[in-house]
């Protein structure tokens, strides 16, 4: 929660953060306060981005994969055009991250290591397991811990559009944008 704008507002940059959850807002306040960092926050729905004003932003960076954890490619038309209107223009830039599920379901990646750790008697395995569909994969994140001699099991799973670069762009053109670089 709140990587991009922790980053950003370490470099200096002036960072203006948003998210539909008030409960993810509450966090990010809290990381950028234990660390002394300004960071205006509110509680929008990136599909319109409503409390921003038009052409307010430099830059709008949607990270994490968000974009994706959209319901449908209808509801990505509505956040591409958010995020268009309210970067300024001529100059504005608008930064996308994703994930290419497409390429890991092609390759037979379905279930990922993405740490293992064994110091002294603390050992941690984090797992990914995807489970494709034709439209959606979901993504099931498995934290094996062992602390003194006790064991825990925590997932949590979230859904995500499959889609490439080339779909990306396709829509992006859909939706008003010019110029584009992957």
């Amino acid at each position: 929660t709140g990587i991009q704008s922790i980053g950003l507002a370490q470099k200096g940059f002036d960072v203006f953060a948003s998210d539909i959850s008030k409960r993810m807002v509450t966090i990010l306040l809290s990381k950028a306060d234990e660390r002394r960092l300004h960071i205006t926050t509110k509680v929008a729905d990136f599909r319109t981005l409503k409390p921003w004003p038009m052409s307010f932003f430099d830059a709008v960076v949607c990270g994490g994969n968000s974009l994706t954890l959209l319901s449908n490619l209808l509801e990505v038309k509505l956040a591409l055009v958010s995020m268009r209107r309210v970067v300024k223009r001529p100059g504005g830039i608008v930064i996308i991250g994703l994930h290419n599920y497409l390429m890991l379901k092609q390759e037979g990646r379905s279930i990922i290591l993405r740490r293992a750790e064994i110091k002294d008697k603390y050992i941690e395995v984090v797992l990914d397991i995807r489970l494709f569909g034709s439209q959606r994969v979901e993504v099931t994140h498995v934290f094996i811990r062992r602390k003194e001699e006790k064991w825990s099991i925590r997932t949590y799973s979230k859904s995500y559009i499959c889609m490439s670069a080339k779909e990306l762009y396709n829509t992006m053109l859909e939706t008003g944008y010019k110029r584009m670089q992957f």
